[in-house]
């Protein structure tokens, strides 16, 4: 694990967002321990190196990917083979208004169990394609931590809560990272698929008879067709719950 220190860096891949679990709370100081990352194959078939992140601390810790919606920081993270492991405080606030309802609201989500799950929202630096269609991460930057309701990745988890210093320094204002992080992936996705059918030229086989490139070649495009409707189809449920989520949070 390296430290990022280096101004103006230029990442060369948009930004990603992968799940965890949470599993432990600290009730007076705020404080969620638990696994931001591991090296198992997720749900979209990638896999994220943990020894390949780079981060400066603290890391903003985010609602829902929202930069909008800042409610603590990363003070503490360390990266094994296995997988990077950290902690994070939702800040406490005595001034009464929307910052003060907005960290509570979090809080109460954490506590109820309505957010058991973190997200890592990163940039890729190098990686490579897998044989299954997905990409391996070699080395990236870190740039937020985010509470979420659906994971991706079955092993990250919160594991605990428990307090810190009150002397811990003021929160880092959080890096600016889009808000439409999961959007944009499905729709890269999609040109993806779109390209890939004039990549695959079944019709030119029929020529020479072979049977089995032919039925490949068509049982490939039918699989495109399915992923890119379930894309799609998830693309307007990411839309739709981010909107409801607005308005849920609207004062």
């Amino acid at each position: 694990m390296t430290t990022e220190d280096e101004p103006g860096l230029t990442w060369t891949t948009a930004a990603t967002v992968k799940y965890v679990r949470v599993k432990f709370l600290d009730t007076e100081q705020r404080i969620i321990e638990g696994t931001a990352s591991t090296p198992v194959t997720d749900w979209q078939g990638d896999i994220i190196e943990p020894l390949g992140a780079t981060w400066h601390l603290p890391i903003p810790l985010l609602l829902d990917h929202r930069t909008d919606q800042a409610v603590g920081e990363v003070f503490e993270a360390h990266a094994t083979a296995k997988g990077i492991r950290f902690k994070a405080q939702i800040i406490k606030i005595e001034q009464p208004g929307a910052a003060q309802d907005l960290v509570n609201y979090a809080w109460d989500l954490i506590k109820s169990g309505l957010r058991k799950t973190v997200s890592i929202g990163f940039r890729g630096i190098e990686a490579e394609q897998l044989p299954g269609g997905g990409i391996r991460f070699k080395t990236w930057s870190w740039l937020e931590l985010s509470m979420v309701s659906i994971p991706s990745n079955p092993q990250a988890l919160i594991e605990s809560i428990k307090g810190v210093p009150d002397e811990r320094p003021a929160m880092f204002s959080p890096t600016v990272v889009s808000t439409d992080i999961e959007v944009q992936r499905i729709r890269y996705r999609v040109r993806e698929i779109d390209k890939a059918p004039k990549r695959i030229k079944a019709d030119e086989y029929y020529r020479f008879r072979d049977l089995d490139f032919v039925n490949a070649a068509n049982d490939a495009k039918s699989k495109f067709a399915v992923e890119r409707r379930q894309l799609v189809e998830g693309e307007v449920g990411v839309k739709s719950t981010s909107t409801c989520f607005r308005k849920s949070t609207r004062r």
